[in-house]
């Protein structure tokens, strides 16, 4: 498990700074390090991957009939493709009835933000390697070192969009163009002919 430490502590190397014995250290290269790193964290774990998101995920309105979000998260969207409900600072909002009143559940799918010590291995690669390129870019680092940083970013970012691939199970023949194929469908109208493979 990789910590938020030993990426703070990656980033500081980058620039020539020793490391520190705490991710809560006052030292202000680390405290800029720092925010790079949550600036990052929070960017690219947005995107939405295997590892940070809620499906079919219920919030119940309290007490008031509010429908409170869960601190973490960085997109929520309604399953009910009908609904009109948006998210508004910690709250649902109906843009319709225009109020914060919703008074029953609402299944959602969310996207939440990780702790770097709750990412896969992976992700927290691509954490590092981003946070320590621009970490050190916006240094005004040399453009040699710059290149190589970048580098690495490329790979960790190859890695970890080869586990996403991975993890969602995409099957070429689960394609919608397959799956017409197969059922001998021509998208354009042509009749079935069992001569032809897929009836085309």
């Amino acid at each position: 498990m990789t910590t938020q430490l030993e990426v703070l502590n990656h980033v500081l190397s980058v620039v020539g700074e020793d490391p520190v014995s705490s991710a809560d250290s006052y030292h202000p290269t680390a405290q800029t390090a720092t925010n790079t790193i949550k600036r990052v964290s929070k960017q690219f774990q947005t995107r939405g991957w295997w590892f940070n998101k809620d499906l079919a995920l219920t919030l119940s309105p309290n007490i008031s009939g509010e429908v409170i979000v869960p601190s973490n998260t960085l997109k929520v969207d309604p399953v009910d493709t009908t609904s009109n409900l948006v998210w508004r600072g910690t709250r649902l909002y109906d843009p319709v009835n225009h109020t914060f009143i919703i008074s029953a559940p609402v299944v959602v799918n969310i996207i939440v933000q990780l702790d770097i010590e709750e990412l896969p291995e992976v992700a927290a690669a691509l954490l590092m390697h981003k946070a320590a390129y621009d970490f050190y870019v916006n240094d005004d680092g040399d453009e040699i070192k710059a290149r190589f940083l970048l580098v690495e970013v490329q790979n960790a970012w190859t890695a970890l969009s080869a586990q996403q691939l991975q993890m969602s199970n995409v099957n070429a023949k689960s394609r919608p163009a397959s799956v017409a194929l197969k059922s001998g469908i021509h998208q354009y109208g042509a009749s079935f002919n069992p001569n032809y493979i897929g009836g085309r």
